[in-house]
């Protein structure tokens, strides 16, 4: 799925592959395994990747802000910028859940195990000029689940319905929030030193 954005960029530095769209790919993907009566197993998986250029794309409104003094140019209607690098939110997920059922003759059994896996990025130039002063990923985040649910149910004949059954749920994530790439202008050479990924702080819970 791909739709245009809301803003339009203006800037003549776009670097080769920028993006101005809002896109998305989704896929989905099942798979049942029947070996005998009273026994199936049933295997799901899926993946999304999101990007939105929206989401990060803004106008300097500051005369003195450093990226017109570098010869930088911003927007100067509604939904209009000037972007030299790439900005934009990315959410990647993808997971996968295992069913497997089984009749015992007295009693039903269900195990659902899952698996999910979330990355997601925002590219936000700080600067809101053409000229790449700093550019920022506020708050990287990947998240990491894993469950597991086991459930004993009464046959469909019993005369008292009932369902035994425990969960499990654990999920891991790291977060960095401020992680961001930072160019240095020396105003003796005129020169750029770029100093990449600098993370000032990160957290995990």
């Amino acid at each position: 799925r791909t739709q245009d954005g809301l803003q339009n960029n203006i800037s003549p530095r776009k670097v080769g592959g920028f993006k101005e769209r809002n896109y998305g790919t989704f896929a989905r993907a099942k798979l049942l395994w029947e070996p005998t009566d009273g026994f199936e197993a049933e295997l799901s998986a899926d993946y999304s990747h999101l990007f939105d250029y929206d989401s990060s794309a803004a106008r300097q409104i500051q005369p003195n802000a450093t990226g017109f003094a570098l010869g930088g140019i911003t927007g100067t209607k509604p939904h209009q910028v000037a972007l030299g690098n790439q900005v934009g939110q990315t959410i990647d997920q993808y997971g996968a859940s295992l069913k497997v059922s089984y009749e015992m003759g007295f009693a039903n059994f269900v195990s659902i195990s899952g698996y999910r896996e979330t990355k997601q990025d925002i590219l936000f130039e700080a600067g809101a000029t053409d000229v790449v002063v700093i550019q920022a990923n506020p708050s990287p985040t990947r998240s990491k689940q894993v469950s597991q649910e086991f459930q004993l149910l009464s046959d469909a004949g019993s005369p008292v319905t009932w369902i035994l059954g425990a969960y499990y749920f654990h999920e891991n994530q790291k977060n960095d929030p401020y992680y961001q790439t930072v160019r240095v202008f020396s105003p003796v050479a005129g020169a750029i030193t770029a100093v990449d990924n600098a993370t000032f702080a990160s957290q995990k819970t």
